[in-house]
């Protein structure tokens, strides 16, 4: 396993997932690879949590309580301090219209749970 980088250099990850065990998977094997992790349980508490921390990548869940993943994206978009955090959409569906509609709101990627941890940790080293 690679070393993982120094306190100052590690890349900040926020996960925002309504599954305890989604969350906890994702951020220890992030960890595990030197990134720095957050998590929240919904797109409400995500939205606070990214606002105060600016990660540089926001792993986001599509369907969960209070606050849907699609409406935590819209209003990440339309804050200037937010705007141009870059984000992976996380689902279990895989529909057309899902897949268009997180191309129109300029996220990075798509991916389909059950997800593939060494694809994801690939797809992240390739953006952050």
């Amino acid at each position: 396993m690679a070393v993982p980088p120094s306190v100052a250099e590690r890349k900040k990850i926020l996960i925002v997932d309504d599954e305890l065990g989604v969350r906890e998977l994702l951020a220890e094997t992030l960890r595990q690879r030197g990134y720095e992790v957050l998590t929240a349980q919904d797109g409400s508490e995500g939205l606070e949590q990214a606002t105060q921390t600016l990660p540089n990548l926001i792993l986001l869940d599509v369907m969960m309580p209070k606050m849907d993943g699609w409406e935590m994206l819209k209003r990440l978009r339309r804050n200037e301090k937010t705007r141009d955090i870059l984000v992976i959409m996380l689902t279990a569906r895989s529909e057309t219209e899902s897949l268009m509609r997180s191309e129109e709101n300029k996220t990075l990627d798509y991916f389909i749970k059950p997800i593939n941890l060494e694809e994801l940790i690939a797809f992240i080293r390739r953006y952050i």
